[in-house]
């Protein structure tokens, strides 16, 4: 049955509704994308996104309701709609694309660059170590490391994919798949592992002894962010790697990496940048999230 005039006129009434938000955040974010915060610019795209689906809505409904009406003046109205909630498609493709554009340039790019570069790194470190010098824990390590880093890229990615260009989220994505699948051409862990020569622990003496050594300039150091419950694990693989950068034991070196591996809430707490070595920097740490019975 055809809507009554009343009935045509309050749909009339949302669409304008509808439009006029629309309109007005479109003509609000576009020339503010530049100046407006991270946080601002997410709410305000996120309400965009509505606003567009609201007027869209209300468009269709509106039309689909004129041209039910048994008048040919009044069907023509519908074709006058359909071109307004065009016009509207167009204004959110072109505010979208400042929108993702400045999301990438100003807040995105930098991370994501970084997540790239550690992830590749890993992988280049994975590859280039030699395994058959190395203990089963030792190895453990790298790949645990390499998780880690495609991981993080991953989930870094995933937060940002709705907010940059689709062609930086395709780019990244297939940057991924690389990774994934240069992993997978390794042999699996168990088989690498189950090959490589166990390194026993009372190692051979003199000049054969022959322990590697990874940059740790291109494979991070496991972080630790404050979670009492993860100190204890976050402590043993943290030395662990650290040893494999750092094979001479120099303390300078230990305590810029502990301290380049704490997040900065939990430096700043424990004032743990005046500290004299990384055993002052661990006794800290201990006492503060080291408590097992509070564990």
């Amino acid at each position: 049955m055809a809507a009554s005039e009343e009935e045509l006129e309050r749909l009339k009434q949302k669409r304008s509704a509808a439009q006029t938000a629309f309109t007005r955040r479109a003509n609000y974010l576009a020339p503010r994308a530049s100046a407006l915060g991270e946080s601002e610019m997410r709410s305000e795209w996120r309400n965009f996104k509505v606003d567009h689906s609201r007027v869209r809505d209300a468009g269709f409904e509106y039309a689909t309701a004129l041209r039910e009406v048994d008048d040919d003046e009044v069907k023509k109205k519908a074709e006058n709609v359909d071109g307004k909630t065009a016009e509207c498609d167009f204004k959110f493709d072109e505010t979208e694309q400042i929108i993702l554009i400045n999301f990438w340039t100003r807040f995105a790019e930098a991370e994501i660059t970084t997540l790239t570069e550690e992830a590749g790194s890993a992988m280049d470190q994975a590859e280039a170590t030699d395994h058959h010098h190395m203990t089963r824990r030792e190895c453990e390590l790298i790949h645990r490391n390499l998780e880690r880093e495609v991981y993080n890229f991953e989930r870094g990615l995933d937060e940002w994919k709705d907010l940059i260009p689709r062609s930086k989220a395709t780019e990244s994505k297939d940057q991924i798949r690389k990774l994934k699948k240069r992993r997978g051409s390794q042999s699996d862990d168990e088989e690498k592992l189950g090959r490589v020569k166990i390194v026993e622990q009372e190692e051979p003496v003199g000049a054969y002894n022959y322990r590697p050594q990874i940059s740790l300039e291109r494979a991070r150091l496991p972080m630790f962010a404050g979670n009492m419950r993860d100190y204890y694990r976050w402590k043993a693989e943290w030395e662990d790697l650290q040893r494999l950068g750092n094979p001479h034991g120099l303390e300078n070196v230990r305590k810029f990496h502990l301290l380049g591996s704490l997040d900065e809430k939990v430096k700043r707490d424990l004032v743990l940048s005046s500290c004299g070595s990384a055993n002052d920097v661990f006794r800290l740490l201990d006492n503060k999230y080291g408590n097992k019975p509070k564990i």
